[in-house]
């Protein structure tokens, strides 16, 4: 062995500590490089989930102002049932008036009856008479 051949022990941690510093800093660069691909992918995601979540919180409001404005031309079970008690007491009312009608229809129409029976015996008699 000569001279050149040796090395010392301090040259040797020395030469294998560059390496490994080196082998390092490669491994940090890519490691960096790598979040940095992943935090500008997650950037991109983040943005492409609040434009869809924007997107179905603005049909839920659609639905949601749908549903107040059709609820506010239902009418609730109270307000029907008075509804309906106005409905059959006018329903009641008309029946009445009707029967009413009727009756004065029927009273009208016998009287015709009787006017016209009447008259059909005083004619039958003027003819009778007149010949």
């Amino acid at each position: 062995m000569n001279e050149r051949e040796q090395v010392t022990v301090r040259e040797y941690i020395e030469a294998l500590l560059g390496n490994c510093k080196e082998h390092c800093r490669d491994k940090f660069v890519d490691v960096y490089n790598t979040m940095g691909i992943l935090v500008e992918n997650q950037g991109d995601s983040i943005k492409t989930a609040k434009i869809e979540m924007d997107r179905r919180l603005e049909g839920m409001n659609e639905f949601r102002n749908q549903l107040e404005k059709q609820a506010g031309d239902f009418v609730n079970k109270a307000e029907q049932g008075i509804i309906n008690n106005q409905i059959l007491e006018r329903l009641h009312k008309v029946e009445q008036q009707k029967s009413i009608l009727d009756g004065k229809m029927v009273t009208v129409i016998a009287f015709i009856c009787a006017v016209v029976s009447v008259l059909i015996v005083v004619g039958a008699e003027i003819l009778r008479h007149t010949k």
